[in-house]
């Protein structure tokens, strides 16, 4: 069995197939499960049925006008949403994974 569950999609995309959480943890209560999408689970399906791209997060987050200005922002490259996204997601996940152990 595996200890950690990370996924990367637009929105509730596995919910929506029948993979939920809770059909998960069936399978092994302890799982430790992390969702990355842009705009998230929940919410306003105008947003949430949204892809997320890097630049577009760096757009959202407000990360673009910090390396630039109103006229001309210019993104962080390279890809440094992407990256950060799923380290940070990592992180967390082997956390909760140290405090289920």
């Amino acid at each position: 069995t595996t200890d950690i569950f990370i996924e990367a999609s637009k929105g509730p995309a596995f919910a929506r197939r029948g993979i939920t959480d809770e059909v998960l943890w069936e399978h092994n209560p302890k799982l430790v499960i992390a969702h990355l999408s842009g705009f998230g689970q929940f919410g306003t399906e105008e947003y949430t049925n949204l892809p997320a791209y890097n630049t577009i997060a760096q757009a959202f987050s407000g990360y673009l006008i910090q390396n630039g200005d109103v006229d001309q922002p210019m993104p962080a490259f390279p890809y440094t949403a992407d990256y950060f996204s799923g380290m940070t997601a990592t992180t967390a996940a082997l956390a909760a994974l140290h405090k289920v152990r």
